[in-house]
């Protein structure tokens, strides 16, 4: 009696254990293969609970170096609605000029190449060309697709737009990264990177000498998708078959420092715009797309680190969507957040700050500051 008693408990031990080990390599060794780094942030953060972001080491901060120069936003999605709310905010915030463009998903919603989800032109405002054309080749309707190209070459030749973006022929559900499960599902892209549209598309930035903004995903932890070499394959042969276009990648690529600093030492015509996370929600969206900072808009080191390598690779593109999410329209948080990032990049010398900041942008996309 007591030796059956006995293994029935050995045995429910036993299972335990195989339930505890299946637990482990189920949730864990899928995400230490994927690693952020050699130190495996992601693994150790599935471990604690918290979001990897929170992991990194931060930069040094100092109070009495930060931002106080003038800001050029090069990355923003401000619709038309929120025109005259963006000129009062503007002020405020210490911007300058904003680079405004179409997001990857736009064309279910809206003709971003009409220009009806855009604001008007103006002294502080500065349009890329739709990336449309990239949708609709993705849906198959190439027809659609060869229409939205035919625009967006009229207007770089009537310099109605500077550039084209955001194209995005890899765009995941990044909502599945959140664990809090919000409910959001973010449209999914996915392009192969060999497609007639893409090319056609960077054809037109370097005929016209202009950027083109990428947002490419390499990397996608929900799937344990990780297509970092195929993707840098990509720039790689492209930034060298059209010289004269540039190669924008938003946020920082998406890639680890290491990865996009082998991209700028073969591509001399690529650079990068960064963001910092204003949210929980965005920030478990892209904590493991290596973005820059976590909420607080302090720069990890190993970002300060590299843009203080490359200080006229780098601009600030904060990705704001004004008019197209109610907490992005709240002037408050907004000016919070500001304040927020002019602290965030004070490990950064002056110098460094205001290439970030102002001046890489004037000169990517040959502003004109005297409009």
């Amino acid at each position: 009696m007591l030796h059956t008693i006995r293994l029935k408990a050995l045995r429910t031990h036993t299972d335990l254990w195989i339930l505890f080990t299946w637990v482990v390599l189920t949730f864990c060794t899928p995400a230490i293969s994927y690693g952020n780094e050699p130190k495996d942030i992601f693994a150790t953060s599935v471990i604690l609970g918290v979001n990897p972001l929170s992991l990194y080491k931060k930069s040094e901060i100092d109070p009495d170096n930060s931002y106080n120069g003038p800001i050029i936003d090069a990355h923003n999605h401000l619709v038309h609605d929120a025109f005259s709310e963006f000129l009062v905010l503007s002020d405020k915030l210490g911007i300058k000029k904003i680079i405004v463009m179409g997001r990857p998903g736009s064309y279910r919603k809206w003709h971003t190449s009409t220009f009806a989800n855009l604001p008007p032109k103006g002294p502080k405002i500065s349009v890329l060309c739709s990336p449309d054309f990239i949708g609709y080749s993705h849906d198959g309707d190439l027809g659609k697709a060869q229409d939205e190209l035919r625009i967006v070459e009229r207007k770089l030749a009537s310099k109605e737009c500077i550039g084209i973006g955001e194209v995005g022929p890899i765009h995941h559900n990044k909502e599945l990264n959140n664990p809090t499960q919000s409910g959001r599902h973010q449209g999914t892209i996915i392009l192969d990177l060999g497609d007639w549209a893409i090319d056609r598309g960077i054809k037109l930035a370097h005929e016209y000498r202009v950027p083109i903004v990428f947002h490419i995903e390499p990397t996608f932890r929900p799937y344990e998708i990780d297509d970092t070499d195929l993707v840098k394959n990509f720039y790689k042969t492209k930034c060298r078959d059209y010289p004269a276009a540039t190669f924008v990648l938003a946020h920082n690529g998406m890639m680890k420092p290491i990865d996009l600093e082998e991209l700028f030492l073969y591509c001399p015509n690529l650079v990068s715009d960064i963001k910092m996370p204003r949210s929980r929600g965005e920030a478990w969206k892209f904590c493991t797309l290596e973005i820059v900072a976590d909420r607080d808009a302090i720069l990890q080191k190993r970002w300060s680190d590299l843009i203080s390598k490359y200080p006229k690779r780098f601009m600030y593109g904060p990705d704001w969507k004004m008019g197209v999410r109610v907490r992005h329209s709240n002037f408050e948080r907004r000016i919070k957040f500001n304040r927020k990032v002019r602290l965030g990049i004070s490990a950064l010398s002056k110098e460094t700050q205001h290439l970030l900041m102002y001046k890489n942008a004037i000169r990517i996309y040959k502003l004109d500051m005297n409009k």
